[in-house]
């Protein structure tokens, strides 16, 4: 796979959005009437969407999955833990060119450097060294240091994220937003988009 990623013509950059607890009844797109998600509606009329997928019913291990492409019976060896040394689609992106990044809930294991070990060059996570509040003056770690912020979660990580994908990247990039909140992604708040477009390439809109 990264053979063919590294000789493809056009190499788009990949934004890679996973939020837990948001179940498939609630997105518009998917026939939900509960809530109006319309950034991630358009999101599906002009990119990718899936038809067909499976999870496990727990963020952490649908976490773990996502990351090895495993079951979790061959994935782990304790609860929200990265087998050392497992190979991750990270690796395969990574591999072939692309610019890796992680922003979000991370819970899949606590030494500093395990991120990089899974094939990303710049993490900014909650839950990954410590165990810290998440919606209320989180406690992040930058690559492994500890920084603790005034505010809630998302302000606080979303500008980096959006920094990390300029406009016309020397390198194709593909960060990966692991939210702890589904409703930061999935419910329409037009004044926090604004809060963002200024900085974010695609204007703003998750």
């Amino acid at each position: 796979m990264a053979a063919s990623l590294a000789s493809a013509a056009v190499q788009p950059n990949i934004v890679l959005i996973v939020a837990d607890d948001l179940g498939v009844e609630c997105i518009g797109v998917y026939g939900g009437e509960s809530y109006q998600t319309l950034s991630l509606d358009r999101l599906a009329a002009e990119e990718v969407w899936f038809e067909h997928f499976h999870v496990m019913p727990l963020c952490t291990l649908t976490r773990v999955e996502l990351m090895t492409g495993l079951y979790n019976i061959r994935n782990s060896v304790q609860f929200g833990r990265l087998l050392n040394g497992a190979q991750t689609f990270v690796h395969v992106f990574r591999d072939a060119g692309y610019a890796t990044a992680v922003f979000g809930k991370w819970q899949l294991g606590s030494e500093p450097d395990l991120p990089r070990r899974a094939g990303f060059e710049e993490a900014v996570l909650w839950q990954h060294t410590r165990r810290p509040p998440g919606y209320a003056n989180p406690g992040l770690e930058i690559n492994g240091v500890e920084t603790n912020f005034r505010g809630r979660l998302w302000p606080c990580a979303g500008p980096r994220l959006c920094d990390f994908v300029p406009a016309e990247p020397p390198r194709p990039a593909i960060p990966a937003l692991l939210s702890d909140d589904a409703r930061s992604l999935a419910v329409s708040a037009p004044s926090q988009h604004r809060r963002f477009e200024s900085r974010c390439p695609w204007g703003g809109q998750q």
